[in-house]
């Protein structure tokens, strides 16, 4: 028999407890999943089944969050029966899955999965049997965001600089007087302390990045007033850039959770080669020359260019997180890809 790749998977319920045929119920509806996600490191996913009663209404909702290498899908369904709301949720987890994987399948991260799991092999993945113990599964969907963040916290990192460095080149603030790793820890400090209350509308990931772009601008705006009052800069400096250590945040919730065979991380699928080396060179080379030039653009095209084309967020993602009329998003896209095609046209006569 061959051997198969075990994901994990925990269940949690609220004002109920969960009886032998829900449990059961829920493994037969897990297994629809299963195919969907071949393509992910197996290492990076996780399963989380929330079903909660409504002791007014006697309604229950079934929340399941799937924590994939990137970015936390979830998907919610309410019933007056638990096993129709776990169906219904699943029908729309799966949904999301498949509109997630579509979005992916140009983008780096795409590839670097693809490359994770050809340096790996391939076997057949099922989720587990069992659930994971209480004691070893995540409690909440702030440990499974703060999982997704650690594994891209590089990257997330990189954003909150070019940002940054853009209010710099613009004279908005002065060379480094705003840390990005205070900025970028404030972020996450309030995205995790506040998980319950993210918008619907809004996935998880989308709702961090606009987060972080509202703290680069609550500390935009504090060097505005504090070049209109007597405030000195020392002052100024020490009021936005003291370090907001999140790292204890995200360690407790990280230390909280065992670190066994389901939910070791692993973080090489992040740099992974995707391409030959001289490919793989030419291809930064050419995106480097972009972040350079896009230094001078207009604002909405900056934005759109860090968000679409580096860090690979859709056209409506941009708009809500950029908090614009997704048609400005649409003109902005069009422009760059002008822009670039024009660079790829000076790129080749050199």
């Amino acid at each position: 028999m061959e051997n198969k790749i075990y994901l994990p998977w925990n269940l949690a319920t609220r004002q109920f407890r969960a009886h032998e045929q829900l449990k059961d119920w829920v493994q037969r509806e897990i297994t629809k999943l299963e195919r969907h996600l071949v393509n992910f490191p197996h290492e990076q996913v996780h399963l989380h089944v929330l079903v909660e009663m409504h002791k007014s209404s006697k309604n229950f909702t079934a929340s399941l969050t799937l924590r994939l290498p990137s970015n936390l899908l979830n998907a919610k369904c309410l019933d007056d029966d638990p096993i129709s709301a776990i169906s219904g949720a699943m029908k729309s987890l799966i949904k999301e899955v498949d509109r997630f994987k579509s979005e992916l399948r140009h983008t780096k991260d795409r590839r670097r999965f693809r490359q994770k799991i050809e340096e790996t092999g391939t076997k057949p993945i099922a989720f587990a049997p069992e659930p994971l113990p209480e004691e070893k599964a995540p409690k909440d969907l702030g440990q499974l965001l703060a999982q997704v963040i650690e594994d891209n916290y590089d990257r997330i990192f990189d954003y909150v600089k070019r940002q940054i460095e853009h209010l710099e080149i613009n004279g908005e603030i002065p060379k480094g007087s705003v840390d990005p790793e205070a900025a970028l820890d404030e972020a996450i400090n309030t995205t995790l302390a506040s998980v319950d209350k993210k918008p619907e509308n809004i996935g998880f990931i989308q709702w961090l990045y606009q987060m972080i772009n509202s703290e680069i601008e609550r500390r935009r705006k504090l060097f505005k007033r504090q070049k209109s009052t007597t405030i000195s800069f020392d002052e100024f400096e020490e009021a936005i850039s003291e370090p907001v250590d999140v790292a204890p945040l995200i360690e407790s919730m990280l230390n909280e959770i065992p670190l066994d065979e389901h939910t070791i991380q692993s973080k090489s699928y992040l740099s992974s080669p995707v391409s030959a080396p001289d490919e793989a060179l030419a291809e930064k080379e050419f995106v480097d020359t972009l972040i350079e030039s896009s230094k001078h653009w207009d604002k909405n095209q900056r934005d759109v260019f860090d968000l679409y084309f580096i860090e690979g967020f859709n056209e409506k993602d941009c708009a809500m997180i950029l908090k614009l009329p997704p048609e400005e998003i649409k003109n902005a896209i069009q422009k760059i890809h002008e822009i670039i095609r024009e660079k790829i046209i000076e790129e080749s006569f050199r």
